[in-house]
């Protein structure tokens, strides 16, 4: 019998995926199996359980690094819709950074949630690419 196979069970009758709920323990997955192969200290467990538990339910958010579509779809469910035309101006004026990762774009959504929120202390100029 392999160590902690009440965890193991339990994410598989749940279909809850290893790198899911290392994501949502916010360790990489080679860290989460590494922890599987010995016996876990009781609050290790539990918090893993809680985990499985929570990701069954829905109740973790999408990860926070998405595509530009991600980023419009989750703005709208997060009720601050921007149009993907928009988010495309403010990446091309380097409003809002952004990460190459093939030929997708990457956006680390806190920094759009930011942005929208004149979080940097003043307001925001529309981006428009003119100067006004």
């Amino acid at each position: 019998m392999k160590a902690n196979q009440t965890i193991r069970e339990t994410a598989k009758k749940k279909g809850i995926k290893h790198w899911r709920i290392a994501m949502y323990l916010g360790v990489s997955e080679q860290t989460f199996m590494r922890w599987l192969r010995i016996p876990l200290t009781s609050e290790r467990e539990k918090a893993i359980l809680e985990a499985i538990d929570d990701l069954a339910k829905g109740g973790y958010l999408m990860p926070d690094l998405l595509t530009v579509r991600g980023v419009v779809r989750r703005s709208k469910s997060d009720g601050m819709p921007v149009s993907e035309y928009t988010l495309r101006q403010w990446i091309r004026l380097g409003v809002i950074p952004t990460r190459k990762a093939g030929t997708r774009v990457l956006i680390f959504y806190p920094n759009v949630v930011s942005y929208l929120r004149c979080e940097n202390g003043q307001d925001n100029t529309p981006a428009t690419g003119v100067d006004v």
